[in-house]
Parts: C-alpha cells; sequence; structure tokens
C-alpha cells in the first residue's frame, strides 16, 4: 500500500487513481474498517439489501454443502457446474448470514476467502447510501486475490452497458470490502460518487507501479 501524501497531492492522486478505474473499469471500497461496530445484520440492511431489487443472477464461488449451516439455506441455493446460485426471492441477505460470516462455508484456501457476484441491473441503486457506510475508493492491481479468478472472469466476460457487477468479498469471518466492475462511464460515474459520498475516506492504489 502506498502511503498517504499530504492533503495538497490528493487532486492529483485522485486524478491518477481515477485513470486506473477508466482503464480496468472496477473499482473497491471497503467493509471494514468503514463498518467497525455496525452488527451484521444492520450491514445486510445498509448495504447488501438495498441491491436486492436489481439483482439478476447471485453466484457464490467454493461454497461447501457438506456444513450444518449449509442445510439452513440449502432450499435457496442451486448448483450448476462447479458454482451455486442464490434464490433471493422473497428473501433479504439475513437470510443468508451463514454464507456472509462462517468461514468453514467457503473451501478457499487462502485466508478462508470467499467470493459472491451480483449481476445487478443498472438502475437506480442507492449508491450514495451505500457509499455512506463505506471507507474508500480504491484499486487494486491483482484484482483476483481478493474476488477469486472465476468471479473476476465471469464479470469482464459479461460486462455490458446496463449491467453493474458487484463482488462481494469476504475473509475469515467478516465482509471485507465491495468491488465494482462495469463499462467505463458507469464505473466512472459511480468512482465520482464514491470520492464523495464514503464516510472514511480511502482513496488510494494498491500494487500498481507508480503512475506519473
Amino acid at each position: 500500500m502506498k502511503d498517504n501524501k499530504k492533503l495538497s497531492d490528493f487532486p492529483k492522486r485522485l486524478n491518477r487513481i481515477k485513470r486506473l478505474v477508466g482503464e480496468h473499469r472496477r473499482f473497491s471500497i471497503g467493509l471494514s474498517p468503514g463498518l467497525w461496530g455496525l452488527k451484521k445484520r444492520r450491514i445486510c440492511k445498509k448495504v447488501l439489501n438495498p441491491f436486492l431489487p436489481f439483482i439478476e443472477l447471485a453466484v457464490v464461488y467454493d461454497l461447501q454443502t457438506d456444513t450444518r449451516q449449509f442445510k439452513k439455506i440449502a432450499p435457496s441455493v442451486k448448483q450448476r457446474n462447479n458454482r451455486h446460485e442464490l434464490d433471493l426471492a422473497g428473501r433479504t441477505w439475513q437470510d443468508f448470514l451463514p454464507i456472509l460470516y462462517k468461514p468453514r462455508m467457503f473451501s478457499t484456501i487462502h485466508e478462508i476467502r470467499g467470493s459472491i457476484l451480483l449481476a445487478c441491473k443498472n438502475g437506480d441503486i442507492p449508491w450514495k447510501n451505500i457509499f455512506r457506510q463505506a471507507s474508500g475508493p480504491y484499486i487494486i492491481d491483482n484484482a483476483s486475490v481478493g474476488c477469486g479468478k472465476a468471479a473476476l472472469q465471469n464479470a469482464k466476460q459479461n460486462e455490458i452497458s446496463n449491467r453493474v457487477f458487484v463482488i462481494i468479498e469476504k475473509i475469515n469471518s467478516g465482509l471485507e470490502s465491495l468491488t465494482i466492475i462495469s463499462e467505463k462511464n458507469t464505473v466512472l460515474r459511480l468512482f465520482d460518487l464514491a470520492a464523495q459520498a464514503c464516510k472514511w475516506p480511502r482513496i488510494d492504489q494498491f500494487d500498481f507501479e507508480e503512475v506519473p
């Protein structure tokens, strides 16, 4: 991570990171430390539930099915090839707390990471309210470290102008961040909004070589 520089450098850094966001058509917002002190159900209510009316597809990767927690949600999960799709009809994210917060629900070895990919209609998602709950925005060079390669490739391959992809990145027993992917104009517009609305400023770039 690059150290934060003095405030006078802020506009220059912001423009540099915005160029990276436009080039890679993605950026992330942090859910920790942005949501320290907030209870799990409130996180669902404030950050994840606002997406519900817009979600066309919700895919979970590396999900373990031989656990007691999985049995609680099994009726709302369909397996397709090596991934699992969530049936969110009539449900809220509170119903899927085991997926969001139980580390043994995932088979990923590295720090017990897991990814949930949401394909959303690019409609009137209340982005400003969502961003207010988080830290960010930022961009990381190797996004697959947090998102998972399968989730990132799926989003990139299906990227179209009327869709926004949101990858929920999970580590150990909590949510780490959201990565937002879309076509260039949409992602730049959302980045500008996040830069203004995020409650905990964390505008930075990770692992990229210095950009002039």
